[in-house]
């Protein structure tokens, strides 16, 4: 039962990825950050304000995937229309995001139904995917996400991805190690390792040896191609 939750996560990474490409490829831009004038006239939802196509996380057209005026990986600005922006584009099966404030330079109400916002991971246990970029690299992410707060931020719970099913699609994906290549674990302290990608990636989770412990529980972070 498990094995087949791990391959339709590993296949469901699979496609976002695909996804991704498509509409680059379509649409000369990435989801989320295709440059607010762009989006306007292609149809797609388009951010508003003051800092709309030249601030970071406002649709500026740099080829990552930022949250608004921040190097945090917030859910806010081109973070979270990134999945409005796919599903504009026919290339999810769900459609996310209808909600949004053109002006995500204003605070919304806090979001408890995450699900509306972020695309619920096949590998199930409360786990959501969200992307944001960091240092020049653009990462999906596996989290136990509850709740996005009306400043963007995440709350997470506890670790939920155990050990056997985190080097499971490691390994399947990449290397198996949780530390290195393009799929690794993320600190204990989901929320803050979420809200804060400079957090040590393999912080506060590993086994001696830097091996999946069997007993460990993670949430793990996938580059992309």
């Amino acid at each position: 039962m498990r094995a087949a939750a791990i391959r339709a996560t590993v296949g469901q990474l699979e496609q976002l990825n695909v996804a991704v490409y498509a509409f680059r490829v379509r649409y000369n831009g990435l989801p989320g950050d295709l440059h607010v004038d762009s989006a306007a006239e292609l149809g797609f939802f388009s951010m508003t304000g003051a800092g709309a196509g030249f601030l970071v996380g406002w649709g500026d057209g740099n080829s990552l995937i930022e949250a608004v005026d921040s190097d945090q990986a917030w859910a806010k600005g081109e973070t979270l229309v990134f999945w409005r922006h796919l599903s504009e584009a026919g290339l999810l099966n769900s459609s996310l995001g209808n909600d949004l404030s053109h002006d995500p330079s204003v605070n919304g109400t806090p979001i408890t139904d995450v699900g509306q916002w972020l695309p619920s991971a096949k590998l199930g246990r409360g786990n959501y995917i969200a992307v944001y970029s960091h240092n020049k690299g653009t990462y999906f992410e596996l989290n136990a996400i509850t709740a996005i707060g009306g400043d963007g931020s995440y709350t997470a719970d506890a670790p939920s991805v155990p050990g056997l099913e985190g080097y499971s699609i490691d390994v399947k994906i990449d290397d198996g190690a949780p530390c290195t290549g393009t799929v690794i674990t993320r600190g204990s302290d989901l929320g803050g390792a979420l809200n804060s990608p400079s957090t040590d990636a393999c912080d506060g989770v590993m086994s001696a040896g830097h091996f999946y412990s069997q007993n460990g529980l993670y949430a793990l972070r996938v580059q992309w191609p």
